[in-house]
């Protein structure tokens, strides 16, 4: 969809916990931020939101998924306490966008940012809109966000490929510890979210070796990409030693091992 292209919307606040949130939805029942909107949530100074969109390391970071780009919408209603341009038009994302720009801050330790992720943000939001506008969630947006959820590791830059360009920095590190580094450092962070191993995590969902992932409900898959985002930031961005670096953000997110819900689904 190119940026000249107008949507037509419905605009109401949205309460969520303590922000009153300006969204909108189109005819298809599609979700969309006004920049107030995310800059209110975010805790963004004002105009910061665009300042954000036109950051090359957000665009390097998505590439061709890249979903942030800006929309000119149309208000069709007439929302209270909202000065609508007389022209109709206002800026916006639409919402899948506003979940890129949410994982970006992640990446860069907005604590905002991490807090929204711990608490669930993406699916709590987003359901809380569309019931709040009156539209059903179907069986097929629920296995649509599934998809896109679980292929979120095209954007996702792993534990393991951070650890590995860190090796290549550091070619004085011993043969044993290059042996063992992924292991421990991976059951290290594991265990820092749950309380338990890689390993004892599988067993604990009954799924294969590096499908923990795909059984995970949304709140414990949210706090593990966000523990494992920070991890990785810490290593890229700082050189830190990756168990130091796991260390680290245990003390920053004041991470409690929480084991995951299991469910019939999660074991299926």
């Amino acid at each position: 969809m190119n940026n000249t292209e107008i949507i037509n919307i419905r605009l109401e606040v949205v309460a969520y916990s303590d922000h009153e949130l300006w969204m909108g939805v189109d005819e298809t029942g599609s979700l969309y931020m006004t920049y107030s909107a995310v800059e209110s949530i975010l805790c963004f100074g004002e105009n910061l939101a665009r300042k954000k969109l036109a950051s090359k390391k957000l665009k390097a970071l998505f590439g061709e998924h890249l979903k942030v780009g800006k929309k000119s919408v149309r208000i069709t209603n007439k929302p209270e306490n909202f000065s609508v341009p007389k022209n109709g038009l206002v800026s916006a994302m639409a919402y899948e966008g506003f979940l890129q720009l949410v994982q970006f801050e992640v990446i860069e330790q907005n604590p905002v940012a991490i807090n929204l992720v711990i608490a669930g943000l993406g699916d709590s939001l987003r359901s809380l809109a569309l019931e709040h506008f009156g539209l059903a969630i179907n069986a097929q947006q629920r296995n649509q966000w599934l998809t896109i959820r679980n292929s979120g590791k095209l954007a996702r830059r792993e534990l393991t490929d951070a650890i590995k360009s860190y090796l290549e920095r550091h070619c004085d590190c011993s043969d044993n510890y290059r042996t063992f580094i992924y292991i421990n450092a991976s059951d290290a962070l594991y265990r820092a979210v749950f309380g338990i191993s890689a390993r004892q995590l599988e067993q604990l969902l009954g799924c294969g070796r590096h499908q923990s992932r795909d059984k995970l409900d949304m709140f414990s898959l949210n706090r593990l990409n966000n523990a494992e985002a920070s991890v990785v930031a810490q290593i890229d961005h700082h050189d830190i030693e990756p168990l130091q670096a796991i260390k680290k953000v245990i003390e920053f997110l004041r991470l409690v091992p929480i084991k995951p819900e299991v469910t019939l689904a999660s074991c299926a």
